[in-house]
């Protein structure tokens, strides 16, 4: 079985800040992308022994260089750098259509804006306040595991703050969830050390990959509806405005813009794109 890990830092044990999370946090971020890293080996190890012929690891957060290839186990494969057209989930589909992998797992994954998650935003947090697609909120992992079920692939595995863990249980029922810490605020957290949090991501990500193996009936994909309307809620009118100029955004209110297409693939990069010229 081949897997495929979607990582993202902000759900690592320990990262409670900004300071964590981008080069200008200094040695907080050499820190942090170290614990991701280790997250990061702890389940692609774990699926290894479990069986797995192929692990590969997308860097999802911010520019997508944090984790650092020297120190990761020499059999995982690892996708780095950015801009990439589907994101944290580049890499899942093959150039031709069709995918290679047979699951998918999140590493150090975060909840959606909104909500009472450590740095809880949803994809960029200086642009969107809320993401619908098809009428239903969706965070991060939920958009991806969207992403995921048009190749028909499950999630089945993912590690993340309480927060993080709770909604992915409530939007996408990935087989295994494993909660790194609990907030207290949004920057301020009850956390496991980076040594247990790898413990029982390993742990996890072993249930996980043998639970699958044993009946993949029991992987959950998130069926989305045909066509796919995405709806995205800004923080003000003059983002919006911005946004707007995309070719087929339709706008609802002053912060908030629609944008239709046949498939939620097609619409995943409509909202990108109004993301980005919002930005």
């Amino acid at each position: 079985m081949k897997i495929y890990i979607s990582v993202d830092i902000e759900g690592v044990a320990g990262v409670v800040h900004g300071d964590h999370c981008g080069v200008n946090g200094g040695a907080d971020y050499q820190r942090a992308r170290r614990w991701m890293t280790q997250e990061v080996n702890a389940a692609a190890e774990a699926f290894l022994e479990a069986g797995a012929e192929l692990v590969v690891a997308n860097d999802g957060h911010g520019g997508m260089r944090n984790i650092l290839i020297e120190e990761l186990n020499p059999e995982i494969e690892l996708i780095t750098g950015s801009p990439k057209p589907f994101s944290q989930m580049e890499g899942l589909m093959l150039p031709c259509g069709g995918t290679e992998f047979d699951a998918v797992a999140y590493v150090g994954y975060h909840a959606r804006n909104n909500t009472d998650g450590i740095l809880s935003h949803t994809i960029s947090g200086g642009v969107v306040n809320e993401v619908k697609v098809n009428g239903r909120p969706l965070g991060e992992g939920g958009l991806n595991a969207a992403i995921a079920a048009e190749l028909g692939l499950p999630v089945i595995f993912m590690s993340g703050d309480m927060a993080a863990c709770l909604e992915a249980e409530q939007d996408y029922k990935p087989i295994v969830t494993v909660a790194t810490k609990v907030a207290v605020t949004r920057y301020a957290a009850r956390s496991l050390t980076p040594q247990k949090a790898q413990r029982l991501i390993r742990e996890g990500a072993k249930k996980a990959y043998e639970t699958f193996s044993a009946d993949k009936a029991k992987g959950f994909v998130f069926l989305q509806d045909h066509p796919c309307v995405i709806e995205l809620r800004f923080h003000n009118s003059g983002t919006c405005d911005n946004s707007a100029r995309l070719p087929g955004a339709k706008r609802l209110d002053p912060v908030t813009l629609s944008f239709e297409a046949p498939d939620f693939l097609e619409g995943f990069k409509g909202l990108r794109g109004m993301i980005a010229l919002g930005s």
